[in-house]
Formats: structure tokens, C-alpha cells, sequence
């Protein structure tokens, strides 16, 4: 199907025709389909290659760059409006990994939330400082699968307890997804889905007190 096309342009490294096909994809979909349809389950498969020694990092870091190429452009076409929730976006020391960060910056964007980014590896304290400075009401943490589970748990139990608890904390991403324990206070959301709900549950506990 379409994800064997795609993993044959990875592997054979063809960029150009990769990089065509998802504009086209993008056009037909929009931003969020594209995500959710297209970026997700091709990422999850570019994983298990990597891991079944089918491609290399090499190949990994290239169509990882491709799509950064992609949202960061169509995210320079976007100006973001002032809108809800006010979302932090960083990723813990050791996560350099940024794509999780675009993909969530584009979400929140076309969600109407108003996305705070502080690019990647911050540590806890600043991740802090900063929540507190630009007045956001979510901190919300990528991890890739590239990133230990055990490490992800600690670093959002770490950053829970030095956070105010005005402050809501999701952490999203592969990386997430073998954490099997709930970690109080931290919302997890492996899948793009998980954060298309939460931010809709935000918007609806939150109606009646967002300034307009």
C-alpha cells in the first residue's frame, strides 16, 4: 500500500519524489488529516524498520528531515492567533528529536490553541521559568521512541513536582506509549488522537474562564 510506497522512497532515498508526495498530501488532506493519516502511521513504520535493522539512522534522519522541511514551511504560512490553550512546547534533556514538536506545533495551531515554543532539550527548571513567564496553561513534552521509557517517567514525575499545579502537564510521542503506570498529574497522549481530545476537553472544562 501507500506506507511500502513511501518506506521504498526511505530506503532507495528518493527525497524530491518523497517530498512531492506529501505536499500533495498535505494540499488533499490538510493539516490535521495529514498528521493523524499520513505522518503517524509512517513514522511508526519507519521505527520498526529501524529496529528490524531495515533502514538505518541515516535513512531515519532523512525523511525525518523532509517532513521538518514540510511543517516548517506551511507553519511560516500560519500565523498563529491568540488563541487557547496556551501551550509550552519543549522536549527533556537528551530528547533532540524536534519533528514531534512541528507535528504538535501544527496541531495546536490549526486547533486554534496558541502554541509557546521553546525548541528542544530544556532543562526542568527553565522548562518552569518559562511556563510561569509566558503564562501558559499546558506544558506539553514530545519524546520519540528513540527516548528511554524509564527516563521519560522520571523526567514528567521530576517536572511534575517543581511545576505549579496551574500549570496542566501532557507528554506525547512513541516514547510515551510503553509507559504502562499513570504518572499523577501528567496527562499521556501516544497518539495524535489522544491529543485532539484532550485539547477539546481543555476547551470545554475552560469556556467559560479563556479571556477573550
Amino acid at each position: 500500500g501507500q506506507l511500502d510506497a513511501w518506506l521504498h522512497l526511505v530506503r532507495t532515498h528518493d527525497s524530491e519524489t518523497l517530498q512531492k508526495q506529501f505536499y500533495r498530501e498535505l494540499a488533499r488532506r490538510g493539516i490535521a488529516r495529514f498528521v493523524q493519516d499520513i505522518v503517524a502511521p509512517t513514522l511508526t513504520r519507519i521505527g520498526e524498520a529501524w529496529s528490524r535493522n531495515e533502514i538505518g539512522v541515516f535513512e531515519e534522519h532523512l525523511f525525518s528531515q523532509q517532513l521538518e522541511r514540510l511543517f516548517r514551511a506551511t507553519l511560516a504560512n500560519m500565523p498563529p492567533v491568540a488563541g487557547s490553550p496556551r501551550v509550552l512546547l519543549t522536549t527533556l534533556a537528551g530528547e533532540e528529536h524536534t519533528l514531534g514538536l512541528l507535528m504538535v506545533e501544527a496541531l495546536l495551531t490549526v486547533e486554534d490553541a496558541y502554541p509557546v515554543l521553546l525548541g528542544p532539550q530544556t532543562p526542568i527548571a527553565e522548562i518552569v521559568r518559562a511556563a510561569g513567564a509566558k503564562h501558559v496553561d499546558v506544558v506539553c513534552l514530545s519524546f520519540s521512541s528513540a527516548y528511554s521509557p524509564t527516563a521519560a517517567a522520571q523526567g514528567l514525575r521530576d517536572l511534575r513536582q517543581a511545576l505549579p499545579a496551574r500549570h496542566a502537564l501532557w507528554a506525547g510521542g512513541h516514547g510515551v506509549k510503553p509507559i504502562r503506570r499513570p504518572i499523577e498529574g501528567v496527562d499521556l497522549l501516544p497518539e495524535f488522537q489522544d491529543l485532539f481530545d484532550r485539547l477539546t476537553a481543555w476547551k470545554r472544562a475552560n469556556a467559560g474562564n479563556v479571556a477573550a
